[in-house]
């Protein structure tokens, strides 16, 4: 099951060889049940990520840049935490 896309916006500012960009989605979940977003962006081996911010309902979430191994142990910790609540 997936959560519609009701819209996507970008912002791209580019100031020599970097590029800054805003990528806004909204979604909506009309189910009565959880829903797990996954993104994957096709980014070179060069790119960094330094920052992103999630707002669901009126909950604004932070992200905190990590390693990936790290990243994915939290991850898989977090899921089983919300499956045992849904």
């Amino acid at each position: 099951m997936s959560a519609p896309l009701l819209s996507t916006r970008v912002q791209l500012t580019i100031t020599g060889i970097i590029a800054t960009t805003t990528y806004v989605q909204t979604f909506h979940n009309t189910s009565d049940t959880w829903v797990e977003g996954r993104y994957v962006f096709p980014l070179p081996e060069t790119a960094a990520v330094n920052g992103m911010t999630m707002r669901i309902g009126g909950r604004l979430i932070k992200g905190e840049i990590k390693e990936k191994q790290a990243t994915k142990r939290m991850y898989q910790q977090a899921k089983q935490k919300v499956n045992g609540i849904w």
